[in-house]
């Protein structure tokens, strides 16, 4: 069981802390949340304790904003963008992207193709969007977009 649970959680989770007390039940209210001034060893547990007390149920699978222009743009990694679509939940993990003025209109059709499917996204960031260099990089009407659509967890 426990090799199973490593594998469904990938590299990016497995190692993290176990919250066993986290209740799942508040992050399945929202199908958009963001995590932005959350740590990241902080933001990885409550993603492993999510997927481990949702009885592991959730397909996932986490991508930067950078890996989903290039898999749609390109083509090279279709199967990424399909992915991206269709996972019961996406994390999109909008931290070190280079700049790019595809990213708004991109990741918000994304974003809105889940919600059609009534799909889970989550955003981790280290800054919230209205910061200017949430702002730079993925420019100004993504960071709108995000900072209305999404709803904000901290700490």
């Amino acid at each position: 069981m426990k090799q199973e649970a490593l594998r469904y959680l990938s590299d990016i989770y497995s190692g993290a802390s176990y919250i066993r007390t986290l209740d799942p039940t508040p992050l399945l209210d929202t199908k958009k949340l963001r995590f932005d001034n959350v740590a990241q060893g902080r933001f990885k547990m409550v993603v492993k304790s999510f997927l481990l007390n949702t009885g592991m149920k959730f397909t996932h699978s986490t991508a930067s904003g950078y890996d989903i222009v290039q898999a749609y743009l390109t083509n090279t990694d279709e199967m990424l963008f399909d992915r991206a679509k269709a996972v019961d939940l996406l994390i999109l993990y909008l931290v070190s992207d280079p700049k790019n003025g595809h990213y708004g209109n991109i990741l918000t059709s994304l974003i809105e193709a889940r919600d059609l499917r009534n799909k889970h996204t989550w955003l981790f960031s280290l800054t919230t969007p209205d910061s200017p260099s949430f702002r730079s990089t993925y420019q100004p009407e993504f960071a709108d977009y995000v900072g209305k659509q999404f709803t904000a967890i901290r700490g």
